[in-house]
């Protein structure tokens, strides 16, 4: 499932993340990858973040490999 993003999610986190990456992005954006809320942007709502879906992808992984998932309100 994951909104039709589980393939891209894939590449970018590892395996025993997929399914957590796709709650998190399912609650934040409703899988809508132009979600807009305010300074978060994207499929993962992330601050200042890329409109661009695998950018903002990328830029989740960068996020949750340095804080884990503490920076979204959604877990």
């Amino acid at each position: 499932d994951c909104g039709g993003w589980r393939d891209l999610i894939s590449r970018w986190f590892p395996a025993d993340q997929i399914d957590h990456a796709c709650r998190v992005s399912r609650c934040e954006s409703g899988w809508h990858a132009n979600a807009r809320n305010g300074i978060n942007h994207g499929l993962f709502q992330l601050a200042n973040g890329p409109m661009d879906v695998e950018a903002n992808v990328a830029g989740a992984t960068a996020l949750w490999r340095s804080r884990g998932w503490r920076p979204w309100t959604c877990k």
